[in-house]
């Protein structure tokens, strides 16, 4: 199955998304994805059951082979490759868990959201008691847009692995969606606790202590992010909106110049620094 990525919410506007990603226009600040990005969901305009079979890909094979053949389809962003490949292998090997959780990734790529989580429900069915599947399902879920649904399949994942740092990093991001700050704040701590090398994690345990208004605390909370990586363009950004809040304009403006310095793409630092050196400067957007 393809590896559980910690999540990158560019997808549901709320990330502090850097580099080339395409992010939303009302999003200068939010958390950011755990350890490792997640695979981006890129929908194909038209993605048929009944498509020809991808040139250059032998057809035979046993399931094994159908299957990496269609991850490697998954990972090149060709969800109508992916989607015929591993619709072969899912109706050799129909209760293979594993297979569907990447057929349903494929009808993710191709925008089927429906039949993508019916794929990845079913799989989860046949392995109940394995996280990857039920992570899976509950960002099949997010993407979907079915925040309320995500949140409560994270929670079962996170049941069943409670010192997963990803799980519970994953799970305080949906939680924001929903407005439950505390359950975000907690979650948010837990995952830091667990990984207490991980700067990504303190910038998104900020974010949250931020949002509830605790603006020394999530100083306090990003500074600890930039010790373990100075070079943390989203922690410079997220620093730069709490100094902004906190009416330290000249410091958050120091902030944001140098996360641009870092990543001079970083969308949410380009629009703060606008923000805050336009003519009547503004509050900084909090949520994206």
């Amino acid at each position: 199955m393809t590896p559980r990525a910690g999540i990158a919410l560019c997808g549901l506007a709320l990330a502090a998304c850097g580099g080339a990603s395409a992010p939303p226009a009302e999003a200068p600040s939010g958390p950011v994805g755990g350890e490792a990005a997640a695979t981006e969901v890129v929908v194909e305009p038209l993605c048929r059951l009944d498509a020809p079979w991808p040139s250059g890909v032998p057809e035979g094979g046993d399931v094994e082979s159908l299957h990496a053949l269609g991850q490697a389809r998954i990972v090149a962003r060709d969800g109508q490759g992916a989607l015929t490949i591993l619709t072969r292998a899912a109706e050799e090997a129909p209760d293979d868990a594993a297979v569907l959780a990447d057929l349903g990734t494929a009808f993710l790529q191709c925008g089927m959201c429906d039949e993508a989580i019916a794929r990845i429900r079913r799989g989860a069915e046949i392995a109940p008691l394995n996280v990857d599947l039920l992570a899976n399902l509950a960002q099949a879920h997010q993407i979907c847009g079915d925040i309320p649904k995500s949140a409560a399949t994270y929670r079962e994942a996170a049941a069943l692995a409670p010192d997963d740092p990803s799980l519970r990093n994953n799970l305080a991001v949906v939680l924001i969606v929903v407005g439950d700050l505390e359950g975000a704040e907690r979650e948010a701590r837990r995952a830091a606790e667990l990984v207490p090398s991980s700067a990504t994690y303190l910038v998104n345990l900020g974010y949250v202590q931020s949002r509830r208004g605790d603006l020394a605390g999530a100083e306090a909370t990003i500074r600890r992010a930039l010790e373990l990586d100075p070079q943390s363009a989203d922690a410079r950004n997220q620093l730069g909106v709490v100094l902004s809040g906190a009416g330290r304009t000249e410091e958050a403006i120091a902030e944001l110049r140098k996360a641009l310095a870092l990543d001079p793409e970083h969308h949410g630092a380009t629009e703060n620094l606008r923000a805050l050196e336009a003519p009547e400067p503004g509050l900084l957007d909090d949520l994206p």
